[in-house]
């Protein structure tokens, strides 16, 4: 009996201790230490995908708007962060409208240059500039909680990031950080946005953004798959936490790092068509 207690009891030290140690680790990096990591992790060069949008209002009422998706990381050539081509493919009445972006890093001054090809005109048109909150011209995305801000990340160096602490969730250890912009302002909508990296991976999997009246403003969650040793969305979930409207955003046929050209971002392409590679 001595030593089966004894045995339990170097057990239990012996596991506080590696508590202590995974403690220890975690308290070396910092808010923003973290936010970088999680920034610069699993970044891939292109993405060509299936991007099907559901949006469900208060009312439950459901629609969908399924896309080709295609885009590249500009990775700041020529001040954009990155471009990117949608192609609808559904509802039928919309099949054909495509879409094309090059987009400036979030919090940049300058503006994005964005294109849309209409079928039943036969002709692509210059987007006039706009603020950086507006409808889009997808009249379907008129329903919708999720907009760039919250797709595409944003830039560390934006906001202040304070560590709160290190929580455990089914057995999995996530760092729970507070991000705070520096400069609060119509630019940017929120007051806080607290996020859950998981640890190991550095994912975001759950971001909560409050609103300037510290009001809960938006619950986001995600749904990883890997591929090609990458960790991409499976599924973005966005949630009104008020009048419990959703935005669901799936992802599939997804191909990587296929070294799409910066010569296929063009307005020209809207008129012929997105071909997979």
């Amino acid at each position: 009996m001595e030593r089966v207690t004894a045995k339990r009891a170097i057990s239990t030290l012996l596991l506080g201790m590696l508590v202590l140690v995974a403690s220890a680790v975690a308290a070396e990096l910092t808010g923003t230490e973290i936010m970088q990591r999680a920034y610069e992790s699993n970044r891939i060069d292109d993405q060509i995908a299936t991007l099907t949008f559901t949006f469900i209002d208060a009312d439950h009422a459901e629609k969908k708007v399924v896309y080709t998706m295609a885009w590249k990381n500009s990775r700041g050539q020529d001040g954009y962060d990155n471009k990117a081509m949608f192609f609808t493919e559904d509802p039928p009445d919309r099949k054909g409208i495509a879409y094309l972006g090059w987009l400036r890093p979030l919090g940049s001054s300058a503006q994005d240059d964005e294109w849309i090809y209409l079928p039943e005109m036969r002709m692509v048109r210059r987007i006039a500039k706009r603020g950086p909150h507006y409808t889009h011209d997808d009249e379907e995305f008129g329903h919708s909680l999720l907009e760039r801000d919250h797709l595409q990340p944003r830039p560390v160096e934006l906001d202040d990031h304070q560590l709160l602490k290190i929580e455990v969730v089914n057995g999995v250890n996530y760092y729970v950080v507070e991000s705070r912009p520096k400069q609060q302002g119509f630019a940017y909508p929120y007051r806080k946005v607290i996020s859950w990296v998981e640890q190991e991976t550095l994912r975001p999997m759950q971001v909560h953004y409050f609103d300037m009246e510290d009001s809960p403003a938006l619950d986001i969650s995600f749904e990883w798959i890997q591929i090609d040793g990458k960790w991409i969305w499976k599924r973005v979930t966005a949630i009104e936490p008020t009048l419990h409207a959703k935005t669901i955003l799936e992802i599939s046929d997804v191909k990587i790092n296929s070294g799409l050209s910066d010569s296929m971002f063009t307005s020209r392409l809207l008129m012929r068509g997105f071909v997979r590679p």
